[in-house]
């Protein structure tokens, strides 16, 4: 797992980030019913981490979060491996000693021609086959 941060932020100065500079920040996070307070398993991991989340801010579209991440408002979890190009302000930073994980399963129609489906495809098998957790 990775952080997401706006190159603007102080800790994107750093190439590794400690969990415990990440307890004061406002970690953003993307979910689209409003159900959910915090992504299942995020507190209690950055709490084996040896921090506490203070504070979250849910967003109800992912390019929304992106945008408010890319300018300073929050900083947000990322997929080691995964990024977001459209968002060239948004840096990812590793975090030291993270028990942050995320599995992925995907199913795909191989009749889907869609160029950004084919894309997420050759990012999704290249994370795999650098050893990422996808």
């Amino acid at each position: 797992m990775m952080i997401g941060i706006s190159r603007n932020h102080p800790l994107a100065q750093k190439q590794v980030l400690d969990g415990q500079e990440l307890a004061t920040e406002t970690i953003g996070f993307y979910n689209f019913d409003g159900a959910t307070p915090a992504p299942n398993g995020m507190i209690p991991n950055a709490q084996r981490d040896g921090y506490a989340i203070e504070k979250t801010k849910r967003f109800d579209r992912l390019e929304e979060l992106l945008l408010n991440v890319s300018l300073n408002n929050c900083i947000t979890f990322v997929p080691e491996g995964f990024s977001y190009p459209s968002n060239p302000n948004i840096v990812y930073r590793k975090i030291k000693n993270t028990s942050h994980r995320y599995q992925i399963c995907v199913v795909v129609n191989e009749l889907n021609t869609n160029p950004a489906m084919l894309n997420f495809e050759k990012q999704l098998q290249q994370t795999s086959n650098q050893g990422g957790n996808a």
